[in-house]
């Protein structure tokens, strides 16, 4: 017996190394090549990495408003996307250099997914097959596009608990008592996602308030509430942990952004599209493994298992039908939080990957799955290897460097090698973006939200001063929490207006010549300056209120002991779903 439970974890070894030695000698690569490939939305979480790093580097917290970043307008992208889950990543990483630390935070997050997720499958199922679940899991899917292709870090980090989430919350749904642990376990895993990504914390719970409805539906005479019950009491420690988002978004919101792009008009993926537009390391749509196992799950289900099956295979219709125009869209958009999704494949579709692994290891006996998922999980490594080798070999040749001497302006579908220099270049258009901008900046016609005005953006991209219809000249410099100008002509203005944007509910020192100046905010919601006389410089600060700092440590005090609470004292042995009817 023990001959046997020893081979059984030499083969665990073995997995972990092979999906190790993946991560490990692709970002040695990437390391000793000094870029990142980048583009898309890859630009705008590197630089929101940038921005938390200089502030650690700085000994403080991540200030609300970019100033170091994102054309130093002072946009409150940190402010208003969840980065506290970004923080330990950036401290542990903040030796290297900016480039370098990006890399190995791809790489960290890549490894953690892969011991998350087999400690998780572990508890449960078979070693061996939740070894080869979990490198399947780590080398397909979302999780492989983040790695390789185009930074999601919010999503990543979501992905890497994303198996303890769903099993988490599908036994808070099919809950019969109140469960302190459960709840426990349910408010620390959503208060991670809340610190990662806000819409993802509602997608679950949207779910899960659905499965809740329709598991009172189905069985409304023997129903009892402990499900909502046991979400309700975690929601309330949740709403304690996640104070620190929920505070800094209030108080921003309160100034009346401008919504995202795409807003009341999401764009709802066609059903069919799901299916015949997948690839292996699908975003939006299902992936090409997925698709596979789901088929394999359906030609053998095992009918005495049907009651445990049940739940996954609700998840998963539900994340499928919400991620696609299965919904009526077209009346959803219209309501509240609805009205941001944007793209259902973005918010629903990309977490479709770990349940037919589920249904997987629950469905067929030890050795079937293990032939499956083993057999499974040699296609997906060579397939990983093959994409990022691809990837790499073309990138390497046909793009490009970007670094702080670039003089070309870069198109918003611009891909190239980004250096440590360049990640906060003032070339790079991709990030002049009217989220979270003052609600009366002018967007252009026809771009669905996406896009500021010409005007606007020519503002932004040279960060000009201006003095009616007259440029100032002036020299620029920044920190993680300011922005100032060196006017190069000492004159009497009656008004400027900066190129930094003003928020109503953000209180900002706005210094001219190093003295206190009021302030107002213009039309197109920058910060306006009136009747400065001999002007030398002008600087722009902002400090988060000092409560922040307390509610900070309030939550993340009552986060560690909820975590020492679960680590500690649940001793409570997890039965084996697997082997019930074994």
């Amino acid at each position: 017996m023990k001959l046997k439970y020893r081979k059984q974890w030499i083969m665990v070894y073995m997995i972990s190394i092979i999906c190790f030695v993946f991560y490990i000698v692709t970002t040695y690569i990437n390391l000793k090549s000094k870029y990142i490939v980048s583009g898309a939305d890859t630009f705008f979480h590197a630089q929101r990495i940038f921005e938390v790093r200089d502030a650690i580097s700085n000994g403080a917290l991540p200030s609300w408003s970019n100033f170091l970043t994102f054309h130093h307008v002072g946009q409150p992208i940190n402010g208003m996307y969840p980065d506290i889950s970004l923080w330990p990543l950036v401290l542990v990483t903040n030796f290297l250099d900016p480039v370098q630390q990006i890399i190995c935070i791809r790489m960290i997050i890549g490894i953690l997914t892969y011991v998350v997720t087999f400690k998780t499958l572990s508890k449960r199922y078979d070693i061996v097959s939740s070894a080869f679940a979990a490198g399947i899991y780590c080398t397909s899917g979302i999780v492989l596009k983040s790695y390789y292709f185009e930074l999601q870090v919010g999503v990543a980090i979501t992905c890497i608990f994303l198996v303890p989430i769903v099993i988490n919350f599908k036994d808070l749904v099919c809950s019969t008592h109140i469960d302190r642990r459960l709840v426990v376990r349910t408010a620390i895993l959503s208060t991670i996602v809340i610190y990662s990504h806000l819409m993802s914390i509602f997608v679950l719970y949207l779910v899960v308030c659905i499965s809740l409805i329709i598991v009172m539906m189905t069985n409304w005479r023997k129903y009892k509430a402990y499900g909502a019950l046991n979400l309700l009491l975690s929601s309330m420690i949740l709403l304690l942990t996640s104070l620190p988002i929920l505070y800094r978004y209030c108080i921003i919101s309160a100034s009346h952004l401008h919504p995202a792009f795409s807003y009341k008009n999401v764009e709802a993926i066609k059903f069919i599209d799901l299916f015949v537009q997948a690839t292996w390391d699908s975003r939006e749509y299902l992936s090409i493994v997925s698709i596979i196992l789901l088929m394999v799950f359906a030609l053998g289900i095992n009918k005495k298992k049907i009651n445990i099956l049940i739940p996954y295979i609700c998840i998963e219709l539900l994340l499928i039908v919400l991620g696609s125009d299965l919904a009526p869209w077209n009346l959803l958009e219209k309501m509240p939080i609805l009205s941001s999704i944007q793209n259902t494949g973005w918010r629903f579709i990309v977490f479709t990957g770990i349940v037919p692994l589920l249904l997987i290891l629950i469905n067929y006996s030890k050795r079937v799955s293990r032939l499956i998922l083993g057999w499974t999980f040699v296609v997906s490594m060579l397939v990983a290897c093959n994409l990022w080798i691809g990837f790499y070999r073309s990138t390497s040749e046909n793009l490009v460097p970007l670094t702080n001497k670039e003089s070309r302006i870069l198109s918003i579908n611009d891909w190239v090698k980004l250096q440590s220099s360049g990640i906060n270049s003032d070339k790079i258009t991709r990030n002049i973006v009217p989220d979270y901008g003052p609600n009366n900046i002018t967007v252009a016609p026809n771009t669905n939200g996406a896009n500021l005005s010409a005007d606007i953006q020519k503002v932004i991209l040279n960060n000009q001063l201006r003095a009616g219809h007259k440029e100032i000249p002036a020299k620029l410099k920044y920190t993680y929490k300011s922005v100032s100008f060196k006017l190069l002509e000492r004159r009497n203005y009656h008004s400027i207006i900066l190129p930094v944007y003003g928020y109503k509910s953000l209180n900002y020192t706005v210094k001219v010549n190093n003295k206190k100046k009021t302030y107002k905010i213009g039309k197109n919601g920058f910060i306006k300056i009136s009747n400065a006389k001999e002007i030398r410089s002008i600087s722009v600060e902002y400090t988060y209120p000092r409560k922040y700092l307390y509610i900070v440590a309030f939550s993340f005090s009552l986060l560690i002991l909820l975590s020492i609470d679960i680590c500690f004292y649940n001793r409570k042995v997890i039965r084996n779903e697997s082997r019930i009817y074994n």
